[in-house]
C-alpha cells in the first residue's frame, strides 16, 4: 500500500492538492506514525500470545482554523494506513456511542464501567481517527480524562483527531472546568500537537462565487446544482450517475440515506429530504 507521504505527493503532482508548509510538516509526522503503527500491529501479533499490552504509538492532534485540510489529511492517512484494526469516526457521533454504551456497562457492572466501556471502544482496532475533536457539555468534559487514559494506556489504542482549537482551548470556560484539565494535560504527553492555520482557507476558496440557489426548477438548476458538485468534489458532472450513495449513522439507531455522497458533499432531493408527505417537486440540493 501506497504512504501517505506517497500519495501526498501524487496528489500536489496532479494539481489536486497545493503544497503547503504547513501541510507537509504534517505529512511528515502523520507518515512516520503510519510506520509505527505497521511495526507496532506486527509486535501485538506475538504479545498477544503472552496477553500482554503495552501502549501504542504516540497519536496526533491536528488543529487550526476551518478548510485548512485538516480532515483531508486525516482521511489520506486512515486510507493510506496498512493496517486493518482502523477506525475512522466524527467525534460527535463517537460520544454519542460512548454515552449509549456507558449506561450498557452501568447496568451490567456494579463497579466502575470505564475500563469495560474502553475494551468495547478499543476491541478489534490500534488506531482511532476523529474528525472535529469539540467539548461543549459538561456531560462529555466529565468522563474523558478517565477515558481516554483506559483507551491510552490500557488498551494500548492509537488516536488520530482533528479540532478547530488547540487543546488549552477545549472546553473553555465551562462549567466545573477544572475537573477537565487533566484531560488537556494527556492530551499534551500523548499527542504530537500540530497547528493548521496556513493562510489559504480552501474551502472558502472552492465555495467563493458559487450561487445557493438555482430557480426555476428544471434542467437548467439541475445542471448548475452538477457543476457545483463537481466544483466541491473534483468529480465529473458527466458521470453523475456514477457518484457512490452511503448510509450515515446520525444517533439513536437511524441511519441517513445520502443518495450521492464524496469527499463530504452530500446531494438529496427536496422531496426526499423533507416533503415526501406534501408531493413536492423532485430537484437537487446539496447539503
Amino acid at each position: 500500500m501506497v504512504s501517505l507521504g506517497q500519495r501526498y505527493s501524487e496528489l500536489v503532482a496532479a494539481g489536486e492538492l497545493r503544497e503547503e508548509q504547513g501541510q507537509k510538516m504534517a505529512v511528515s509526522c502523520l507518515d512516520q506514525l503510519q510506520k509505527e503503527l505497521t511495526l507496532s500491529s506486527s509486535k501485538n501479533v506475538f504479545s498477544s500470545i503472552f496477553r500482554s499490552k503495552s501502549m501504542g504509538p504516540k497519536g496526533v492532534y491536528l488543529w487550526g482554523d476551518v478548510g485548512r485540510g485538516k480532515s483531508m489529511l486525516m482521511d489520506l492517512f486512515i486510507d493510506t494506513l496498512a493496517i486493518s484494526q482502523k477506525r475512522r469516526v466524527h467525534f460527535h457521533s463517537f460520544m454519542q456511542e460512548v454515552h449509549t454504551l456507558l449506561r450498557e456497562e452501568r447496568k451490567s457492572s456494579k463497579g466502575d464501567p470505564i475500563p469495560g466501556l474502553a475494551a468495547r471502544i478499543s476491541s478489534g482496532i490500534k488506531c482511532l481517527a476523529f474528525d472535529e475533536m469539540v467539548v461543549n457539555n459538561s456531560a462529555d468534559a466529565m468522563i474523558m480524562s478517565r477515558l481516554f487514559s483506559a483507551l491510552l494506556i490500557e488498551q494500548g489504542l492509537t488516536i488520530v483527531t482533528t479540532s478547530n482549537r488547540p487543546p488549552n482551548d477545549l472546553y473553555k470556560d465551562g462549567l466545573n472546568r477544572e475537573h477537565f484539565l487533566p484531560f488537556i494535560d494527556l492530551v499534551q504527553k500523548s499527542f504530537h500537537v500540530y497547528a493548521l492555520n496556513g493562510p489559504v482557507d480552501y474551502r472558502l476558496e472552492r465555495l467563493g462565487g458559487i450561487q445557493s440557489w438555482h430557480v426555476p426548477i428544471g434542467s437548467d438548476s439541475t445542471n448548475q446544482v452538477r457543476k457545483v458538485f463537481f466544483r466541491l468534489t473534483d468529480y465529473n458532472p458527466e458521470d453523475s450517475k456514477h457518484v457512490p450513495s452511503k448510509h450515515i449513522d446520525v444517533g439513536g439507531g437511524r441511519l441517513l440515506f445520502v443518495p450521492k455522497s464524496l469527499k463530504g458533499v452530500g446531494v438529496f432531493s427536496f422531496k426526499r429530504l423533507c416533503a415526501d408527505a406534501l408531493g413536492a417537486p423532485d430537484y437537487l440540493a446539496i447539503a
